[in-house]
């Protein structure tokens, strides 16, 4: 989406958000036309949002196992979308003018690729995002999405048992809290819309640990549980798995995020 005065201003230059999609056979559509509202967020709001697909369940890396085709979404988004998008749109090329936002497995794929590349991002968001990869649940989850959609079970990351998990441990937010020293980062997740939400409540707890790594490794953060149910108002958040708070989460945190990204240019 690009900026309603994109047209009237052309040679204005604008921050660019990467928003990243969930998995489960997600796409980049989830976002407009499967339960997103990141039209109506974004309008009237200075900055182009790019939506790229990352692969059903892609998990936003270089697959161990591209033994069904070639997976390496990492280097997808930060070798080749990135520079795509500067050459393309009047985006401001600089760590000061991106921001990376994601659900679920997007979450995960936002502080992944800041984390990769934390030269390249002024912000990172994570709604719901799985980042813990260490939490058992979490792996069961990856393996199983993967078989799930016709993939090898250790497709996105290996074998998930010790100790053969190397590729887990080494991707593993929790092991890089320290990478992100220097962005801004935003935390939202809910405790499920009852007890046996077991996909919110793990994801929560998940993000829990990891604003506690932030912490321990020194790298300010807002970190939002926002229980159950969630705010109300605007999006009817119930503290669940779902739009309704992820369109909530989005809402609060763009208008943070342009509080640090690079100013729109003149003309």
């Amino acid at each position: 989406t690009l900026p309603s005065d994109y047209f009237q201003r052309p040679t204005a230059r604008y921050p660019v958000l990467y928003l990243l999609h969930g998995g489960a056979g997600g796409s980049s559509a989830q976002w407009t036309t499967g339960g997103g509202a990141v039209e109506p967020i974004t309008a009237g709001k200075p900055i182009i949002t790019v939506m790229a697909d990352g692969g059903k369940v892609g998990w936003f890396t270089n697959w161990v196992d591209q033994s069904q085709g070639a997976q390496r979404w990492a280097d997808f988004h930060l070798t080749q979308l990135v520079p795509w998008v500067d050459a393309n749109v009047r985006s401001i090329a600089a760590r000061s003018g991106r921001a990376v936002a994601g659900l679920s497995m997007g979450g995960y794929g936002a502080v992944r690729l800041a984390q990769d590349r934390p030269d390249l991002f002024a912000s990172v968001a994570s709604f719901s995002g799985a980042v813990d990869l260490g939490d058992a649940a979490i792996r069961t989850v990856v393996t199983e999405q993967a078989i799930q959609h016709g993939f090898p079970a250790g497709g996105p990351f290996g074998n998930p048992f010790w100790p053969f998990d190397g590729t887990w441990n080494a991707q593993d937010p929790m092991r890089r809290a320290a990478r992100l020293q220097g962005l801004q980062v935003l935390l939202y997740a809910g405790a499920g819309i009852h007890d046996a939400d077991v996909l919110e409540r793990t994801v929560g707890q998940a993000t829990h640990r990891f604003s506690g790594a932030l912490t321990a490794a020194g790298v300010q953060h807002l970190w939002w549980m926002y229980g159950r149910p969630g705010p109300s108002a605007p999006f009817g958040c119930d503290g669940g798995h779902n739009f309704g708070c992820w369109n909530f989460a989005l809402n609060d945190a763009l208008p943070r995020m342009l509080s640090v990204l690079g100013p729109g240019g003149g003309g």
